[in-house]
Order: structure tokens, then C-alpha cells, then sequence
């Protein structure tokens, strides 16, 4: 098969690549399930590896397994280099997460994403639309990660728990099938451990309702931007998002 060839299924025969490329397929099918759209490529070696595309305003992004050996893996990124042209590529790894001295290796060649095995769907979901982001995309005023975990939400007199998908210290994404108005202002309690219970306070900046989401990028729910949040919280906040975002670094 010729070099950058893409393709609709792997097939190898020498146990190295065909792990990686049962691995890789089974990504592709959690991707897949996610919405995102995946195709398979082949190097001229049979050397397996994930092309994700959003269109010419997004980042397209690589998916390359860390079980391939060093030689092997370098081959695989050269191909993907050279389907990716001069557009901006945002390459990721996906499998058994690796040593210091290997993820050296991997940020010394641009690879600055995991997608390293057992991820739970948001931090797979976050990681990917990280790397398939905007490439005029505005810098955020806050850095933010996935945080899988259940908050309490105080909306009026009501209090109800509710699980949360991104947080940073300017804002979160809760998961919800049945979601609040624009504006609805909103407490937030922060676990920050012992008997502390911090809250911050904000509104409602957008909905993404399941039945007609606006961002399809996004599961089903609420941003929220938080205008008042106390010194713990703030802290707690701080301390999850940096020990979250090391978790998924290369």
C-alpha cells in the first residue's frame, strides 16, 4: 500500500503493530461513538495509526500507539506529517502510558497529547477536542480540565447533585439531560477535602440541550461563569486542574 494511504480496516500480520492496531481500532471505535469522525492510515510498513479532521478551520490530529517500537513509531510520524501538508497538526498518543525518559522522546517530537488506555469518555472527549481546536482559536482566560466527579448545585431554595465535565478556576461544565435557563444564577459547592465546604457563585452562560445540541462537540449540558469564589475554592480548584492536566500531558 502506498505511504499515507487511508484505509478502511488494519490488517497485520507481525505481533508489534497488530496490537497496536487491535488497540488502535478499538479507539477508533469509541471515537467513532463520540462523533467524531476517524479515519485509519497505513505507512508503506503497514504501520497503524488514527487521522481526525474538523475542516480547514480546526487542527486535523494523529493518533499514534505507544506499544509500536521506536523505529516503527518514527515511521508512522513521518507519514502523518506528510498528510498533513503545512496545516497546523496536533499529534497525540494512545496506549500504555510510558516512562520519562519515552515521553521525552515524544515531546521532543511535537506529540504534546495522551490519550493514554482506561481515560474516562470526558477526558477522551476533552483531549480531543484539545487537539482538534480552532486554529485561530482566542486564548482562554483560565486553564481548565476534565474533572469526572460529583458537585452539588444550588439553584434557587433547591439543592441536587449533579456531575461535573470540565473545571477551572473561572468556570465549569456540568453534565445535564434536562438543563437551566441562560442566566439562571447558581452556587456551586467545591469538595476541597476535611470539613471545608467552598462555594463559588456564578450564571448560566450557554445550554447545550441533548435534543438539539449547539455543540456537538459537547455532552449534553451547562457552562457555567463563575463571578465570586472564595480563597478554598479557589485553592481546590487550582490544586484538581493541575494534578488533572499532569494526569494527561505526554
Amino acid at each position: 500500500m502506498a505511504a499515507g494511504a487511508i484505509t478502511s480496516k488494519f490488517s497485520f500480520e507481525i505481533g508489534g503493530p497488530e496490537v497496536a492496531a487491535r488497540a488502535l481500532a478499538r479507539l477508533a471505535g469509541r471515537l467513532d461513538a463520540l462523533g467524531y469522525p476517524v479515519a485509519e492510515v497505513e505507512s508503506a510498513a503497514g504501520l497503524p495509526a488514527l487521522w481526525l479532521d474538523r475542516g480547514a478551520a480546526n487542527r486535523p490530529a494523529a493518533v499514534l500507539s505507544t506499544r509500536l517500537e521506536e523505529g516503527a513509531f518514527d515511521d508512522a510520524l513521518d507519514v502523518i506529517c506528510r498528510l498533513a501538508a503545512r496545516r497546523p497538526l496536533s499529534l497525540l498518543v494512545y496506549g500504555p502510558a510510558l516512562k520519562a525518559p519515552e515521553r521525552l522522546r515524544l515531546r521532543e517530537a511535537d506529540v504534546a497529547l495522551a490519550l493514554f488506555e482506561s481515560f474516562d469518555p470526558s477526558a477522551l472527549r476533552f483531549q480531543v477536542n484539545r487537539a482538534l481546536a480552532p486554529v485561530a482559536a482566542p486564548p482562554r482566560a483560565a486553564v481548565r480540565a476534565p474533572i469526572e466527579m460529583e458537585v452539588f448545585l444550588r439553584v434557587g431554595m433547591r439543592t441536587r447533585p449533579v456531575r461535573v465535565y470540565t473545571l477551572s478556576s473561572c468556570g465549569a461544565f456540568l453534565l445535564m439531560d434536562r438543563p437551566l435557563r441562560p442566566g439562571r444564577r447558581v452556587e456551586l459547592e467545591v469538595p476541597a477535602g476535611g470539613s471545608h465546604r467552598p462555594r463559588a457563585v456564578g450564571r448560566v452562560t450557554f445550554v447545550n440541550p441533548a435534543h438539539a445540541p449547539a455543540y456537538p462537540e459537547l455532552p449534553p449540558g451547562v457552562a457555567l461563569r463563575f463571578d465570586k469564589v472564595d480563597a478554598i475554592a479557589a485553592c481546590a480548584i487550582d490544586h484538581l486542574v493541575e494534578k488533572r492536566l499532569a494526569a494527561l500531558a505526554v
